[in-house]
């Protein structure tokens, strides 16, 4: 059973190299451009990250696809036959590593400003002011030859349904299964349509975590998104070190004006109109 398992999980491997991907990948950045020119039609203001995993990320364990495989699963979108982020994860990813900073800082009084964005659950909870989009796979960076990769997950302190108590009972079953190789770069989009109580809620936070007195709500937005990639990571394991990313690149549409990278990013009080401004080296 063992060697089956390996075997199918080679097999898997190989069928997502990167030329056998190169279809799917083109059809993900026409889905995803696609949702992206109807939010800006709508007055949206919206933020396109591309970020490359840095180490393996694993995404849906618990409910995904081949989870009866494997025990491990991962989200999976039939359609376009990638596996994905979805917006519900990548929400739940940013707003906790942003309420980690937060309280790291030793601040208080901030949660009413994190649930005008995130918004909050319940019988009679809503959704907050930040749309966050699922996130697919749209290339692979150099170097990169499969967008999958064998892993393994060795349970110690637990057998069958009984808690292990001593460290000389633990009879490790490693689980072999698949992740999200390093190197797979993801497109994430995050989108909201600016009003009073979230410019004031962003600014707010912008204080909290010491950006400065009334600095632009977009840079805020900025900073809670690179937070999120590069320092606490998203999916699972996180605690592990798995699901950190790196921005590769960023691009923000605000009042139909785009913004790339690399940026300078200047101050609600250096200049009246808010956000970004192109550098010279600005793509």
């Amino acid at each position: 059973m063992k060697d089956l398992r390996k075997e199918f999980i080679r097999d898997l491997i190989r069928s997502f190299s990167r030329n056998n991907v190169n279809a799917n990948l083109e059809l993900a950045r026409e889905i995803v451009g696609e949702r992206i020119e109807g939010l800006l039609r709508m007055g949206f203001n919206v933020f396109i990250v591309d970020a490359v995993l840095e180490v393996p990320g694993v995404f849906g364990c618990s409910h995904g696809v081949l989870r009866n495989v494997f025990e491990v699963g991962l989200f999976w979108d039939h359609i376009v036959d990638l596996p994905f982020i979805p917006g519900s994860s990548f929400k739940g990813g940013v707003r906790g590593s942003l309420e980690a900073l937060l309280i790291g800082k030793g601040k208080s009084g901030w949660e009413d400003d994190v649930k005008i964005l995130f918004g909050e659950g319940g019988d009679r909870g809503w959704a907050g002011s930040l749309l966050f989009l699922d996130a697919y796979p749209v290339g692979l960076s150099e170097g990169t030859k499969y967008l999958l990769e064998p892993d393994i997950l060795t349970p110690h302190y637990q057998k069958d349904t009984e808690t292990i108590g001593f460290e000389y009972e633990v009879e490790p079953v490693p689980i072999s299964h698949i992740s999200i190789a390093p190197g797979t770069i993801f497109r994430f989009v995050v989108a909201y349509s600016l009003n009073d109580d979230l410019e004031e809620a962003l600014v707010n936070i912008g204080s909290y975590i010491e950006l400065g007195n009334r600095v632009a709500h977009s840079i805020v937005m900025l900073s809670i998104l690179r937070n999120a990639f590069e320092n606490y990571g998203l999916g699972a394991r996180t605690s592990r070190g798995y699901g950190r990313f790196s921005i590769q690149r960023l691009s923000v549409e605000m009042g139909g004006r785009r913004f790339n990278t690399p940026v300078e990013i200047r101050s609600k009080n250096a200049r009246r109109s808010r956000g970004l401004r192109k550098t010279k080296k600005g793509v």
